[in-house]
């Protein structure tokens, strides 16, 4: 069977996760009712970090907020828990 190739566009590079963020990323909850279980703050791997968020019971969305350095822009994400 022949090999598939493909194209790869100029600048693009070939290994798109050799420039992906591995900095400590920062987790902190911004508002409602949850907290942050864990290591924070926590290594990125291919640009890749991840937390682990418990709810306190109380109903309500929960945002959380994530910085690195070398990253300009701070994420955030809401959370609305369902009932059990």
């Amino acid at each position: 069977m022949p090999k598939r190739s493909r194209a790869i566009p100029a600048g693009y590079p070939r290994n798109p996760l050799k420039n992906a963020v591995s900095s400590p990323v920062t987790f902190r909850v911004t508002s409602g009712p949850g907290e942050l279980i864990g290591t924070n703050p926590i290594n990125a791997e291919a640009g890749i970090a991840t937390i682990l968020l418990r709810t306190t019971g109380v109903k309500g969305d929960i945002t959380v907020s994530a910085v690195a350095e070398n990253v300009t822009r701070e994420g955030t994400g809401t959370i609305s828990p369902r009932d059990p």
